[in-house]
């Protein structure tokens, strides 16, 4: 019989509710400022923060990140300095200004979807600055073992989280070196949910935070995972 760690258990009293790129369903634009705001506007009643996805759009040019979710075509693809001037995506200097002017305190989940070397240690740099007055808690996370194992170098402590698809994903953590600050979660698909990691998770005395692949598998699913022991983060399709 498995016993829950004191640590797990505390946090998984009161998890988490991020909506998962912003409030958007029905009315806005997802990972898009209007999202944001709208998230912001609603802390405190269903709500503690938001998740947003940021790519690199080239990996020649450190500064080129765009708060996007799906790859960028590679088809006829714009130089950046053609695509930077659309008006049909939110970048990073815009996101990092909105950062700076938030008052009320939230979590704010940065996954990181894509990006070099240099890119990722801008991109960290820049928000950390958005956040002079610490405001924000910011968590890290990524799919991408090269970007975690970066994260988990960076010079400033880092909340992160590590985003799997299957449980053999979860021995790469073995293979890291630990990040300065604990992990904030695991982070699964509640579609990709097992026992198996169920278990490996509370064995190692780490929180889940579960998304949904569809808004139909959150209305279907939300209150089996309100349930499952271990969670400790939702993301809500708000």
């Amino acid at each position: 019989m498995l016993v829950m760690p004191c640590n797990t258990l505390l946090r998984m009293i009161n998890p988490l509710w991020l909506a998962h790129r912003g409030s958007w369903h029905n009315e806005f634009k997802e990972n898009s400022i209007d999202a944001f705001n709208h998230t912001v506007q609603r802390l405190g009643f269903c709500l503690d923060g938001f998740e947003c996805d940021l790519r690199q759009y080239s990996h020649k040019k450190s500064d080129s990140w765009v708060i996007h979710h799906d790859p960028f075509p590679t088809k006829n693809k714009q130089p950046w300095r053609q695509f930077k001037t659309r008006k049909d995506h939110l970048f990073l200097p815009d996101f990092c200004s909105w950062i700076s002017k938030q008052s009320k305190p939230f979590t704010l989940n940065i996954e990181i979807k894509s990006g070099s070397p240099n890119g990722v240690s801008f991109l960290v740099d820049a928000l950390l600055n958005a956040n002079q007055r610490s405001i924000i808690s910011y968590v890290f996370s990524t799919f991408d073992k090269r970007i975690f194992s970066q994260l988990t170098q960076f010079n400033a402590p880092l909340q992160l989280a590590y985003l799997i698809r299957h449980i053999d994903d979860l021995h790469f953590l073995d293979q890291t070196t630990p990040s300065k600050e604990p992990l904030a979660f695991i982070g699964v698909a509640a579609e990709h949910l097992t026992p198996e990691i169920k278990k490996e998770a509370l064995q190692r005395d780490i929180g889940l935070g579960i998304y949904f692949l569809s808004l139909d598998s959150f209305y279907n699913n939300l209150d089996k995972i309100r349930c499952t022991p271990n969670v400790v983060v939702i993301f809500t399709e708000d």
